[in-house]
């Protein structure tokens, strides 16, 4: 059976070392459904010149448990992602778990499209927690819900990587 997704995907805030953007995830079933945690890197962004994706790089792995969610019929939960483009320098403060310390992705200066897809399929597997999709079955039996199989696609948002500017002074780096 084939369970609806709706996506709302927004750019809140763009800054040189970050973007952040909102994903909202709604159940369109009438039925509850079980979601794997959207991770930060199921944002694609696509150079608008060169028409190449963007490589996503990592340089802390991580193990932890599965961090899935329930979604009952018209239910809806919001995500927030603070992307670090790979220029920006590795943050020095937070947790070194968290996404924005944890990930960056391969932007430099120009225009991106950028979007949020997601894909849970038979070959499902999540590689913090290594569960598979017999497992997440097992735990949506456990939770009166079914696993949402399927793949869902947000509309892109155009993105643009600006210059930083250094004037000399710390803290006064800028956009141009």
């Amino acid at each position: 059976m084939n369970y609806q997704l709706g996506l709302e995907w927004k750019l809140l805030e763009q800054m040189p070392d970050c973007l952040t953007f909102a994903l909202v995830i709604r159940n369109e079933s009438k039925v509850k459904l079980l979601l794997p945690r959207p991770e930060i890197t199921s944002i694609q962004f696509e150079n608008k010149s060169t028409r190449e994706r963007c490589e996503w790089g990592t340089n802390l792995l991580v193990s932890s448990d599965w961090p899935g969610f329930s979604l009952e019929p018209q239910e809806s939960k919001c995500f927030l992602y603070h992307v670090r483009p790979s220029s920006a320098p590795m943050p020095n403060f937070g947790r070194d778990t968290d996404d924005y310390s944890r990930w960056s992705v391969d932007l430099h200066v120009g225009y991106y499209k950028a979007w949020f897809e997601m894909n849970v399929d038979e070959n499902y597997f999540c590689p913090n927690s290594h569960l598979r999709l017999p497992q997440l079955k097992a735990i949506a039996l456990d939770r009166d819900a079914m696993v949402w199989l399927g793949e869902v696609k947000s509309e892109a948002i155009d993105v643009v990587i600006r210059p930083r500017l250094f004037t000399g002074t710390p803290g006064s780096e800028r956009e141009e």
